[in-house]
């Protein structure tokens, strides 16, 4: 160029007349043009040497933004494209919440004039997708490499975290290299060139840093673990959950999970920061609820917006089994400032409400948020590069987790100074308790002796009345015993037994035999009185002198039911009475058989062995209801029948365990000794009842059982 504007000067000589002047003036200007075109698309390379241990190159390279993810390193090398990457001015590159494709140029020149080394460091690790692209012996742009959370870690040419790339120099020679860049988070990166030397040293010491920090949080976790095992206080579970939800999350930012735990699996390094940020903010709130008593302290609406909060972090560690990490990590980082807006309010009030444990957690918690705070904006691309955006958050965490453990310490301790104050108060109040029991020992003692010898009376009394009572109702029993057949009718062919066993020394059951003046006809009859005792007693005796004149109707036997209803009414008080009546006439072995709602008769025939049961329409005897009619039914017995009549007191006993005898075991044990006399057919039915209850008087009810054998 200035070849051409030394010759454009020498063209002509100086004999130019003023006519040839604008010409002169055109040319100066069109050279001037050039020169600035020249210099506005010449890239300057950056200079390396091998002096320079580290460089910071972000500021120096350019980049392009291809929003349709279309563009292939044919035509982005190409001069038609050269024109449009845009010189970067940002150090750290930040291109925020995206998922653009971006292309990064990087033109680097030896300086020396021997080989040289350099590496190139993107010092991030959380990047989708890295293509570096490097000149072949032609100068033609080729893929080196392909890296990133969507491929497995080992397909890394430099086991390293960060994306390490080797680039070697002959003497001064200028080279162009490409990256293609993409993922579904925040894209913020430095670019960063190398000695080999000095960056082994600086790796070694950030290993050592970082090994530091994860064995802090570690011996944080299993410290508070093994504490919460012995105390069984739930704080310590949350916080312990919550210590490893950020330690996940340290790994998955930081790379090392990547490198060592999950390598294998890109799908986890792109998924984890969801889950971990999950379970950190969902345990967080948790403990902050636990710790802080937010329930007692706080306001109940704001106390349910922490409730609604930690749900929807715990639903968040489920988010990518559904969707895609373009989304959930945009979600996550902006849920990741309101669980720790509302915590920090929470504990905020309960501070200025000199809740003591509010104390240490506001101030761990600070130290927390303000650490947190800056990665989040860092990533969200608010805040540029510092300090506390790069290694703020290891400081804080390590910070806070050691402040929640003398939290954690100081709350026990208040539990414990309130547990000594407690058992001093109840020891005072048992001391004071034990002096008043003294006092009232020594009053009752007094009362206690006069209230013994006022009992003592009273018992004497008791004993004597109850002696008096005891010795009526053995008289009771007596005249109750003398109204039953003290003599059976006498028939040559008929044999009758009966038993009436009271609950107590009387009862309502009641038997009574008579026969005509011929002796041609038996009456039998048997009732049960509701109740026990004198008052049952009582009324079966006015049953017994309301059959003063049955023999004069043995004809008839419904219609003395009826009879004795009617002269009954009035006198019974409330009770019922059921009833059986027979009249059986021995010569020809007809029976006549009349109910008052009555336990059915049962007749066991001789010949076959089977049973028959006759129970005649009839209500029971009651003051309360209509006059009934009687009916009266009319059957034959043959040589060696069975008629049996009882009362409700035999399939009702009861056992020590509460079983009933039932009317089917019953009716199986009347079959069973069917063979037997009458006499002994009593004996061995109430002896098998008395057996099964264990019980010689029943405790339930009376029993009474009538047996007629007829021979013939």
């Amino acid at each position: 160029m200035k070849r051409l504007f030394y010759s454009f000067l020498k063209k002509g000589g100086v004999k130019y007349s003023y006519k040839r002047i604008p010409m002169y003036l055109f040319r100066v200007l069109v050279l001037i043009l050039c020169f600035w075109a020249s210099s506005l698309f010449s890239e300057e390379a950056i200079p390396l040497s091998a002096q320079i241990e580290r460089k910071r190159i972000s500021t120096e390279v350019y980049f392009l933004e291809d929003s349709n993810k279309g563009l292939g390193i044919e035509k982005v090398s190409s001069r038609e494209y050269s024109g449009k990457f845009k010189k970067s001015d940002m150090d750290p590159l930040n291109f925020g919440q995206t998922n653009f494709d971006y292309w990064i140029r990087i033109t680097l020149k030896n300086s020396e004039k021997t080989q040289i080394r350099k590496i190139l460091e993107i010092d991030y690790t959380n990047i989708d997708r890295v293509d570096f692209f490097a000149e072949d012996s032609s100068g033609k742009q080729e893929l080196v490499n392909s890296s990133g959370m969507a491929f497995p870690y080992p397909v890394r040419k430099v086991n390293h975290r960060n994306f390490i790339y080797t680039l070697d120099f002959q003497p001064e020679q200028t080279r162009t290299f490409y990256l293609k860049l993409n993922t579904s988070g925040g894209l913020v990166f430095p670019l960063i060139v190398w000695s080999p030397e000095t960056f082994y040293h600086h790796n070694a010491d950030i290993n050592l840093g970082l090994g530091l920090y994860y064995g802090i949080m570690c011996v944080m976790i299993l410290y508070h673990l093994l504490i919460f095992l012995s105390t069984r206080d739930i704080s310590y579970l949350f916080f312990v959950t919550n210590i490893f939800g950020f330690f996940g999350i340290q790994l998955v930012l930081t790379g090392h999970g990547f490198q060592y735990l999950w390598s294998e699996h890109p799908d986890l390094q792109r998924n984890l920061y969801v889950v971990f940020t999950g379970v950190c903010m969902s345990s967080l709130v948790l403990f902050a609820q636990k710790f802080l008593n937010t329930e007692e302290n706080i306001n109940r609406y704001l106390n349910y917006s922490l409730h609604f909060t930690w749900v929807v972090h715990a639903l968040l560690i489920f988010f990518p089994l559904f969707l895609p990490p373009e989304f959930t990590v945009k979600v996550s980082l902006a849920l990741s400032i309101l669980a720790p807006s509302l915590v920090l309010i929470a504990a905020s009030i309960c501070f200025f409400k000199n809740y003591r444990p509010a104390r240490y957690f506001l101030l761990a918690f600070s130290f927390l948020c303000i650490s947190g705070m800056f990665v989040v904006l860092k990533f969200a691309n608010l805040v540029g590069v510092s300090n506390w955006a790069d290694d703020g958050l290891y400081i804080g965490s390590s910070m806070s987790a050691l402040i929640f453990s003398f939290a954690l310490a100081d709350k026990i301790n208040i539990l414990k100074k309130e547990k000594e104050d407690a058992q001093r108060k109840i020891f005072e109040a048992q001391k004071e308790n034990l002096e008043m029991q003294k006092t009232l020992n020594d009053s009752l003692e007094t009362l206690v002796i006069e209230r013994t010898k006022t009992i003592e009376e009273q018992k004497l009394d008791i004993e004597a009345k109850a002696k008096l009572i005891e010795k009526d109702l053995a008289i009771a029993g007596k005249i109750q015993f003398s109204l039953l057949p003290s003599i059976l009718p006498k028939a040559h062919n008929v044999r009758i037994a009966f038993r009436c066993i009271p609950m107590l020394h009387v009862g309502g059951d009641f038997v009574d035999l008579i026969s005509d003046r011929t002796g041609r006809a038996l009456g039998i009859f048997i009732c049960d009185v509701t109740g026990h005792g004198t008052g049952a007693a009582m009324v079966a005796a006015m049953v017994k002198m309301a059959l003063a004149d049955w023999s004069d109707y043995l004809s008839d036997p419904g219609y003395m039911l009826a009879k004795m209803r009617a002269q009954l009414m009035g006198k019974l008080n409330g009770n019922f009475v059921t009833a059986t009546m027979i009249t059986f006439y021995p010569e020809s072995g007809r029976i006549l058989i009349a109910n008052a709602g009555h336990p059915e008769a049962i007749l066991i025939r001789k010949s076959n062995g089977k049973h028959e049961t006759y129970r005649p329409s009839g209500i029971a005897i009651n003051e309360f209801l209509s006059t009934p009619n009687y009916q009266t039914l009319k059957t034959e017995l043959t040589k060696g029948d069975k008629l049996i009549l009882y009362t409700d007191g035999l399939p009702e006993a009861r056992s020590r365990e509460g079983d009933f005898y039932g009317d089917d075991r019953f009716l199986d044990l009347l079959k069973n000794f069917s063979e037997l006399e009458p006499e002994l057919f009593c004996n061995s039915v109430i002896g098998k009842i008395q057996h099964f209850t264990q019980e010689e008087q029943s405790s339930h009810d009376d029993m009474a059982m009538v047996v007629l054998e007829y021979l013939g």
